[in-house]
């Protein structure tokens, strides 16, 4: 094999990607949420983004993860109420992962949005919940309009692997299949260290899709702490806006903003931005992705055939490893200002 003289650094031995992946916008969306204040903030730009590229979003499907299932429910029609939307349907999820887990971790506090919710409680009507349930939604969805939806994954992975288990036809019917999650450099962002918090509370359901689904674009967490290199003046901004998005998305991430050290974190939203504008990335891969489901300090971790000679041979996934962080804020703020 002839040497490459142009190799930077080690990453460019493992085929390091600069710019873009090949992808076309999306036209019909469902986002899996589990609301969250980082959630918050993803769906008033999804819904932004959504009105100003002429993008249908389908509905939201909800799943325990920042808080049970009846608070990111409640929290789901809060968003909405603060897009003044009473059209996009919210369908309640898995309220367990597929194996019990007790990991827990209130980072957004005892509501998982800031206690935003519980000061709201007696007043929120859940007007836009339905009574489908979640996997029958997007068993349905993928089957009326194969390749044409995208699905953006922003809480642990449950919900669409019971729906792939329900019927495994639909794996490879989205067009494509965008997740928040996972750390493809080990740095996690939980007790295991090594493993990211959605991966880590389902980590059966994560190595589901890996394994069954060959369309994934995977927004690693080490893509959202980038954020943190910039003055938080300025990635404070979208936080900030005095209308009632504005004041959602500050008061559903005002716990996780002291128990982030006093750090503006951009999360979920990353997913969100790379699923629209999928121009935002400036790096990735494609390689093999394993989810690690039984290790006693491994457990949820991201697992990457980086040189192609793993005992186990798989399709690739795409890996963002870099994004143009100043674009992703400047959609955020103005995401919050109608």
């Amino acid at each position: 094999m002839e040497r490459n003289e142009a190799y930077q650094n080690y990453f460019d031995l493992v085929d390091r990607q600069l710019g873009a992946p090949k992808a076309d916008k999306p036209k019909k969306v469902i986002i899996d949420t589990d609301p969250g204040g980082d959630d918050a903030q993803a769906i008033v730009l999804a819904l932004h983004l959504a009105q100003k590229m002429n993008v249908e979003i389908l509905g939201l499907t909800v799943m325990a993860g920042n808080g049970t299932l009846e608070d990111v429910t409640l929290n789901a029609q809060l968003i909405l109420d603060a897009c003044k939307n009473n059209e996009i349907p919210i369908y309640r999820g898995e309220k367990d992962y597929l194996h019990p887990y007790e990991y827990e971790h209130p980072h957004y506090g005892p509501d998982g949005f800031g206690g935003f919710q519980l000061s709201q409680k007696d007043r929120i009507v859940l007007k836009n919940v339905r009574e489908k349930s979640a996997v029958d939604f997007l068993v349905e969805s993928a089957n009326q309009h194969p390749g044409e939806i995208t699905l953006i994954c922003l809480a642990p992975l449950t919900n669409i692997a019971v729906a792939l288990n329900k019927d495994p036809s639909i794996g490879n019917k989205f067009k494509n299949i965008v997740i928040l999650g996972g750390s493809y450099l080990a740095h996690g962002n939980t007790k295991y260290n090594c493993s990211e918090f959605n991966f880590l509370k389902d980590p059966e359901a994560a190595n589901i899709l890996f394994e069954r689904c060959e369309n994934i674009t995977m927004v690693p967490i080490e893509v959202s702490r980038s954020f943190r290199l910039l003055s938080q003046d300025y990635v404070s901004k979208p936080f900030l806006s005095r209308t009632d998005k504005g004041v959602l998305v500050l008061k559903s991430f005002e716990i996780a903003f002291h128990n982030s050290g006093q750090y503006y974190d951009i999360v979920d939203p990353c997913a969100i931005a790379v699923a629209f504008c999928p121009e935002v990335v400036t790096e990735f891969y494609e390689k093999p992705i394993f989810i690690e489901t039984e290790g006693k300090y491994t457990r949820g971790m991201v697992v990457i055939n980086w040189i192609g000679r793993g005992y186990e041979q798989r399709h690739n996934s795409t890996i963002v490893s870099a994004l143009n962080l100043n674009a992703v804020v400047e959609m955020l703020i103005e995401s919050v200002q109608e």
